[in-house]
């Protein structure tokens, strides 16, 4: 098993998704690409998730979206609770400060990209994957899609590699 990460300099959604694509057209032998990015107020978002879905490498089942809105962090809350509330800026914070709030209940000293997180939540990973399938329900019957994620999606791919 191979795993490449890249971190391109662009951080806007179209620019990633346009390296995404780039990287599998440059690496045929590249089995799947994994484009992880949340709405955090990006301009582009949607037309970047189309990108990716209608480009050679989404329709041939190379190239996945796997999309956090609000932000990243709603994967993170679910490691301690289930939440289908909409997450929405208001009061001087923006959507992402709200759930980062929420994660503080659990969580008093999380930070957004602390480096031992992933310790931190480990313990919980099995919560957080059934959390988010039930959220990945509940948005497939209502049609909303805030707060959502598809990290999971990620995660039990790579939890099958490992596997391998």
């Amino acid at each position: 098993m191979n795993l490449k990460v890249h971190q391109p300099s662009g951080h806007d959604p179209m620019s990633l998704a346009n390296f995404a694509i780039q990287e599998l057209d440059r690496d045929e032998e590249c089995d799947r690409g994994y484009y992880v990015f949340d709405r955090d107020g990006h301009d582009g978002f949607d037309d970047a998730v189309r990108t990716i879905q209608t480009s050679k490498h989404g329709i041939g089942g190379r190239l996945f979206a796997i999309t956090s809105i609000p932000c990243f962090e709603i994967w993170v809350l679910l490691h301690y609770r289930y939440s289908s509330a909409a997450y929405v800026a208001g009061g001087g914070r923006s959507a992402c400060e709200r759930v980062i709030r929420d994660i503080r209940e659990h969580n008093p000293t999380y930070r957004k990209a602390n480096q031992s997180i992933f310790n931190d939540l480990a313990p919980f990973a099995d919560q957080a994957i059934t959390h988010a399938i039930w959220l990945e329900q509940h948005n497939n019957t209502s049609g909303g899609r805030n707060p959502s994620t598809k990290i999971h999606h990620l995660v039990d791919y790579l939890a099958k590699l490992k596997n391998t």
